[in-house]
């Protein structure tokens, strides 16, 4: 059986709701709790909550080097398949050729 204060946290997380970190934390503040646990009790009773993007060191979104050759092979028009091992290169690599063809003669070395 709930008690009286997770019933009010409750349903002021079915009032925030779609909850995201940011209104998890602002509930955890009202309330005196943490956020991680606001967003454990959401998830745990079906509230939905949409997680933080994945950002790099830099600030960037995060992509994998699957997705960096994908990104190669439909910028000069060919199938993945066509690539096969280029996924082998350093991540790196692949990101200032990815660069290359999105910006041409504009883009510099790593």
């Amino acid at each position: 059986m709930a008690s009286k204060m997770e019933t009010v946290v409750l349903e002021a997380m079915k009032a925030a709701a779609p909850l995201n970190y940011e209104t998890a934390t602002e509930i955890a503040d009202r309330f005196g709790l943490k956020a991680r646990s606001v967003v454990a009790s959401a998830i745990r009773n079906g509230i939905t909550y949409t997680k933080k993007a994945k950002v790099s060191k830099v600030g960037l979104p995060v992509i994998d080097k699957a997705e960096l050759v994908e990104n190669i092979a439909n910028k000069i028009g060919v199938a993945v398949t066509a690539l096969e091992g280029l996924d082998k290169a350093s991540k790196s690599a692949l990101m200032v050729l990815d660069a290359k063809l999105y910006y041409g003669e504009e883009a510099t070395d790593a």
